[in-house]
């Protein structure tokens, strides 16, 4: 991020684990004022929601895709351990389950992120309209 000139806010609930301590280079940690947490629960509807959808979703393709591989495996001779196979359907390593978080987090919209945080009113809509503005411009040339 520091190579690209890009800097990062980063909104913490005030809660002691999350003090930061370290000093980041283009990173700005702030803490949220207390007793937000339920204020800002309507972002479980909007992008949180979107992650956990994909994220499902690619759970269950894997664990299809797995399925279809022991089925075609059932009529083997020598292949009785069928139900202990079926337990392991449900096993991910960390591995797998980073990359279907990077992926689902892909598929979150920066409208849909945005659109959660408006619906919080943290931040006044005269910011978005000006965003929204900037946007236009920007396309015009």
């Amino acid at each position: 991020m520091k190579s690209e000139g890009r800097h990062v806010l980063v909104l913490l609930e005030n809660v002691s684990s999350h003090r930061v301590t370290a000093p980041l280079s283009n990173v700005t940690a702030q803490m949220l004022p207390p007793n937000t947490t339920s204020f800002l629960q309507p972002q479980d509807e909007g992008f949180i929601q979107s992650f956990k959808s994909k994220l499902e979703q690619m759970k269950t393709r894997y664990i299809v895709g797995k399925l279809d591989e022991l089925l075609d495996k059932v009529p083997e001779p020598g292949n009785e351990n069928v139900e202990t196979q079926i337990d392991s359907l449900y096993n991910v390593d960390v591995l797998q389950a980073m990359q279907w978080a990077k992926e689902a987090w892909k598929t979150v919209t920066s409208t849909t992120v945005s659109n959660c945080w408006r619906h919080t009113k943290i931040i006044d809509d005269d910011v978005y309209e000006l965003v929204e503005s900037i946007k236009q411009l920007a396309l015009g040339q």
